[in-house]
């Protein structure tokens, strides 16, 4: 290490200038991924006397040649696999079956999407270390949480269940303690998972040395997937992780403007992958409760070659570990990755049809003879643009995009002229169909242009259409349903049956009030889903025609 002045500036009052000297200290020879932390401590006296030692800074080098860094938080995932909820028994009850293995592996499935989302919107710089233990005894709910209404998870058990397998817990900066409590259904007669899709999350500012996040497991299809709740969960972990390791500035989850937590994204999944995306790289790094870990990137792109202790690398994503561009379409490789969120079961939400995500390896990922370079959705067939009528009072509307899914089949057509926005969604079945739109297509926490309209059916020869209104303005409140709002918008619908096909229109009026207009180069967020029956249960969920919880921008064209 050496340390040189090196320069001079000059401050001062005005009155009376003094000269102070800009020093510079050079680090000669570090190794690789090497981690330096370093204060200044200042000469100037105050009054009162102040902590003279500045803030902690922290700086990486960079990983070796042909080398890619990341960091690794070691986490646990206890999962109690046969949980009684002894407090909603009842006597007649029939006796609670043990869990399939298959509900196990579909609960580990989901938590590894999670622990894939976060690799691949971290710029594949966060990998979450997660290690499932599962539990097969079966065990009371009142044994496994406290009585508080948060129903906080006992200390003892979980450090008890960690001993018992060998668990040292001083080992693991998160955990996810997840009960599978069942309760009888006596409609059903059956049992079933009795999650509900909440949950609560301890941080590291607890002084536990961990941060925990738990809930009740919820069952298959339902709107909170466990790859949800731990998305969303362990973001309050990494937020304290975040805020321990002297970065305050990382967003918290709960969306709204009034704290600057909203931009042009969606819901759910897209804003938090907007998140993790904003991340100044160096910061990915330095955070506490995590150990640097390197692994071979011979392109050096920021894509792990080949190594199957994490989730998802070249080999997986079937690029090349040679080129930064494998398909030389002109986008890179790592930019690829981020044209998705990589999610197909979104929150009530599941991706329809074929499922598109980033193909490395082809100039066109959607196929639909634009290359991906040129494309503006590169993993949407359908072209973004929609046209005028061609005449007054016509009701000539051009295909937009088709969904062919095992749940339901659709055409969507549409079209706008100086009033309105139309659509026509012709399906095989008659189900509830939701539209939301994003006015400005300025994300759905920003403004009071986002519409939630529900179209259903009553019959084969009848619909009701309803609107609300997300309004996102007011400063002294999260964004929230306007009731007031809703009166000022005037929708048109109608349903036929044509053979064994269903067609139902609708139009909303322009509101410049609410920002949305009809003019020509007018972008405008949309999301449309088809409410489906998903199995035997009645389970319902919306079939979406794009990635779930993601708005695609339409631009009115002549």
């Amino acid at each position: 290490m050496s340390y040189t002045p090196h320069g001079s500036y000059v401050f001062g009052s005005g009155r009376e200038d003094s000269a102070s000297t800009l020093h510079k200290i050079t680090l000669k020879d570090l190794p690789a991924s090497w981690t330096c932390h370093f204060q200044f401590e200042p000469t100037l006296e105050t009054i009162p006397q102040r902590n003279r030692h500045e803030p902690q800074y922290t700086f990486t080098t960079p990983a070796g040649k042909q080398t890619k860094l990341y960091a690794r938080l070691p986490m646990i995932a206890l999962i109690f696999a046969n949980v009684v909820d002894d407090k909603n028994t009842r006597p007649t009850d029939p006796l609670q079956p043990l869990i399939s293995s298959s509900e196990i592996d579909r609960i580990k499935s989901q938590l590894a999407d999670a622990v894939r989302f976060y690799w691949i919107h971290s710029g594949m710089k966060l990998f979450l270390d997660l290690e499932p233990l599962v539990v097969q005894e079966m065990l009371k709910r009142s044994n496994l949480y406290g009585d508080e209404w948060w129903y906080p998870p006992r200390d003892s058990v979980l450090k008890h269940y960690l001993t018992l397998s060998g668990k040292d817990i001083k080992n693991y900066s998160g955990i996810l303690y997840l009960t599978c409590t069942q309760q009888y259904d006596t409609t059903l007669k059956k049992y079933l998972l009795a999650g509900k899709g909440g949950a609560f999350t301890n941080g590291v500012g607890t002084g536990k040395g961990y941060g925990i996040s738990w809930w009740d497991v919820t069952k298959p299809n339902h709107n909170a997937g466990n790859n949800w709740l731990m998305v969303h969960e362990f973001n309050h972990q990494l937020d304290d992780i975040f805020l321990a390791s002297g970065y305050p500035e990382y967003w918290f989850n709960h969306i709204s403007p009034t704290i600057g937590t909203a931009a042009t994204f969606g819901e759910h999944f897209d804003a938090n992958a907007y998140i993790l995306h904003i991340v100044p790289p160096e910061e990915w790094y330095n955070l506490k409760h995590t150990d640097l870990k390197t692994t071979r990137d011979a392109d050096m792109d920021g894509i792990p070659d080949n190594d199957p202790s994490l989730p998802l690398d070249e080999v997986r994503l079937g690029s090349d570990s040679t080129k930064t561009d494998s398909d030389g379409d002109g986008v890179s490789d790592f930019d690829e990755l981020s044209l998705s969120t990589w999610i197909s079961e979104g929150w009530g939400e599941t991706y329809g049809g074929h499922a598109i995500f980033p193909a490395l390896y082809r100039t066109d990922t959607d196929g639909d003879g634009i290359d991906d370079r040129n494309d503006p959705y590169p993993c949407y067939h359908v072209n973004p643009e929609v046209h005028r009528l061609q005449s007054a009072g016509s009701q000539l509307l051009r295909p937009f995009a088709a969904l062919h899914d095992s749940h339901i089949n659709a055409s969507i057509f549409t079209a706008w002229d100086d009033s309105s926005l139309h659509f026509q969604f012709v399906t095989d079945r008659n189900v509830p169909i939701k539209l939301m739109l994003d006015a400005g297509a300025d994300g759905w926490f920003l403004g009071r242009g986002n519409f939630l309209i529900m179209v259903t059916p009553v019959g084969d020869s009848n619909v009701q259409a309803q609107v609300q209104i997300f309004n996102a303005t007011d400063p002294h409140k999260w964004p929230f349903m306007d009731e007031s709002l809703t009166n000022s918008i005037h929708l048109q619908s109608s349903l036929r049956r044509e053979g064994q096909s269903f067609v139902t229109n609708l139009s909303i009026s322009r509101n410049t009030f609410l920002g949305l207009t009809t003019t020509e180069g007018t972008a405008i967020g949309i999301l449309i889903g088809f409410q489906c029956v998903f199995d035997e249960d009645g389970t319902k969920r919306y079939v979406d025609l794009f990635e779930p919880n993601r708005f695609f921008t339409i631009k009115l064209k002549r």
